[in-house]
Formats: C-alpha cells, structure tokens, sequence
C-alpha cells in the first residue's frame, strides 16, 4: 500500500512540474505513475470500499494540483505579461532591445531562449508556441524576461 501511495505521490509531482516545463515528459511520466499507483492497489488484498475511495481521493488531489498550477502558471502570465498591457513596447528593463529580431534557441511555450547577436535571453511568449528556429520580435520586457512575438513570413505577391 505505502508503494502505491508513493507512486500516486510522485507522479501529482510530475504533473504539477509539466505546467511549468512544458514538453509532456513529465506529464507523460505523472500519469504512468498515477495508474501504476492505482494499479498496485488492485493488486493488494485491499477492500473494495477501500480502493473508490482511494480512487476518489486520488481524482480530487489531481484536480486540485492542476487548478493549482494552472493559477500558478496564469499569475506568472498576468505579472510578465498583462501588467504592460496598455503599451507593450514601454521600454522597462530591455528596453534597447524593443524591435529587433531574434532566433528562438528552444521552443517558447510560454517562456524559452532566444539568441540576439550572439547572447542568450529568457523569453516569454503569451500567444502559444512558438518552435526552435523560428524568428521572433521583441515587443517588450520585464524583471529577467523578454515579451516577443512571432515573425510572420512575408507572402511574396
């Protein structure tokens, strides 16, 4: 029984971990280790009362540390981005790099790395995701952050 439990344990960690690392291997490995976890408790001698309730309390837990992470990841969402909202190119902290064009080092969903003129910055995108290659804008900036925007390709008339 204490296996499962470790096992339901770690993988609400992993779950809680992929809203903020977002590439669906912790994600992937939370939801093995939540199954897994239940699993060991169907295989136990363990009363069937015991196990619903296993199941309920497993099912709340995880519904509670998603909306946990979800307020988590919208509150860095709201400081970084929605507090310069009025005009997003103010210059705050990178405010010399506002306009120029950079190269996405990792994919950006929401935050990642963008390459200018051989430096490394931390990005954040609020649009979605943007892939690793693709080039970005910066349109903004604040605390260790810099707010961009996608590129789009020029259609060639």
């Amino acid at each position: 029984m204490t296996l499962g439990m470790v096992f339901l344990a770690i993988g609400l960690i992993f779950v809680y971990f992929e809203f903020f690392m977002p590439n669906s291997v912790m994600a992937t490995g939370g939801i093995i280790l939540l199954f897994s976890g239940i699993g060991i408790f169907f295989l136990q001698k363990v009363n069937i009362l015991q196990i619903v309730c296993i199941l309920i309390v497993a099912i709340l837990v995880l519904l509670f540390v998603v909306q946990f992470a979800l307020w988590k990841t919208k509150k860095v969402r709201l400081n970084v981005f929605f507090k310069n909202k009025s005009n997003p190119k103010e210059k705050i902290f990178y405010g010399h790099l506002v306009g120029r064009k950079a190269l996405a080092t990792t994919d950006i969903s929401p935050c990642g790395k963008i390459l200018i003129d051989g430096t490394c910055f931390s990005a954040f995108y609020h649009g979605g995701e943007i892939k690793k290659g693709n080039m970005v804008e910066v349109i903004g900036g604040e605390d260790m952050y810099l707010i961009i925007s996608p590129l789009t390709p020029k259609m060639e008339s």
